[in-house]
C-alpha cells in the first residue's frame, strides 16, 4: 500500500513540475506554440486551431506545401492523439507594386509600404507584414528562387499574394503568403 502511495505521489509531483515548467502531452499544446514550432521546422503554416468534435481532439491546419514532409513533421509535434484536419491555403493576387519604404517593428516583425499598385491591383497602396509563414521568391527566367526578408528593399517592384484576411483599412493591411520580387 506504502508503494502504490509513493508512486501516485511521485506522479503527482512530476504533473505539477511539468505544469509549472510549462510542459504538457504535445496534443494539448496551445495553437500558437504548435504553429510556431512547425514554423521553425520548415513547415509553411497560417493558422492551428485544437477543437474537439464526439470526444475527439482534432487539430486544423491551414498552410501551403502541405505533402508528405510537412504531414509526418506535424504528425511528430502534435502526438498522436489529436485527429489531423490539414488544408491547402489558396493563394489570391492582391498588389503588384513599388516598396516605398520598409520598417521593423521592436517584435522583429517586418512591414512593408507598397505603393503604385498596377491595374489589376486591388489596392493602390498597401501595409503588407511579412510574417512566418511569408514565402519571398525572385522571379528570374520563370524560376523561382527563394530568399529571406532582407533581399527587399526600398524600389523593388514586388507582386503579393495573399492567403488571409485583408483588413479593409485605408490604406488596406495584409499578411503575405508570398512577395515575389520582380525586378532587382
Amino acid at each position: 500500500m506504502k508503494i502504490k502511495y509513493g508512486i501516485g505521489c511521485l506522479a503527482a509531483m512530476l504533473l505539477v513540475i511539468a505544469i509549472i515548467a510549462g510542459c504538457s502531452r504535445p496534443g494539448e499544446r496551445a495553437g500558437d506554440n504548435l504553429a510556431q514550432e512547425l514554423i521553425d521546422q520548415g513547415v509553411n503554416i497560417i493558422s492551428t486551431a485544437v477543437m474537439e468534435r464526439d470526444g475527439q481532439k482534432i487539430l486544423a491546419i491551414t498552410g501551403f506545401g502541405m505533402d508528405q514532409t510537412a504531414i509526418n513533421k506535424i504528425r511528430e509535434a502534435s502526438g498522436d492523439d489529436l485527429l489531423l484536419e490539414i488544408q491547402e491555403a489558396e493563394e489570391v493576387f492582391f498588389i503588384e507594386g513599388i516598396i516605398g519604404k520598409i520598417e521593423t517593428g521592436n517584435d522583429g516583425q517586418v512591414i512593408l509600404w507598397v505603393e503604385e499598385g498596377s491595374g489589376q491591383s486591388q489596392a493602390e497602396s498597401a501595409y503588407v507584414s511579412v510574417v512566418g509563414y511569408t514565402r519571398i521568391l525572385f522571379k528570374k527566367d520563370s524560376i523561382n528562387l527563394a530568399y529571406q526578408a532582407n533581399a527587399l528593399k526600398e524600389g523593388q517592384r514586388i507582386r503579393v499574394l495573399n492567403a488571409g484576411v485583408v483588413l479593409t483599412s485605408l490604406p488596406p493591411q495584409i499578411s503575405a503568403s508570398t512577395i515575389i520580387i520582380l525586378d532587382d
